[in-house]
């Protein structure tokens, strides 16, 4: 698997229904790449280590309940500055 940037920041929104029901989740790259693997991990356990449709695939995906539970980024504006990190 390449390695990306580990500094990249991944913003994700999931679209509501209706006008200002969007969901915003900042993460750090690191962690998408976690949940992507254990997603992936947990798929191929499920099928003796091979994709069920195609073999050679290595499409994988996220839900938003896979956001939800974790620790994401939290972005603070101070004047000019983007300022990321967590809640400690």
């Amino acid at each position: 698997m390449p390695q990306w940037k580990k500094d990249l920041i991944f913003v994700i929104v999931f679209i509501g229904e209706n006008l200002g029901e969007d969901r915003f989740y900042i993460w750090e790259n690191s962690s998408i790449q976690e949940i992507i693997f254990s997603n992936y991990q947990s798929l191929l356990q499920t099928h003796n280590g091979i994709r069920p449709r195609n073999p050679n695939s290595r499409h994988c995906a996220y839900s938003e309940e896979d956001l939800s539970f974790k620790d994401p980024l939290k972005v603070v504006l101070r004047g000019d500055r983007i300022e990321i990190g967590r809640d400690r």
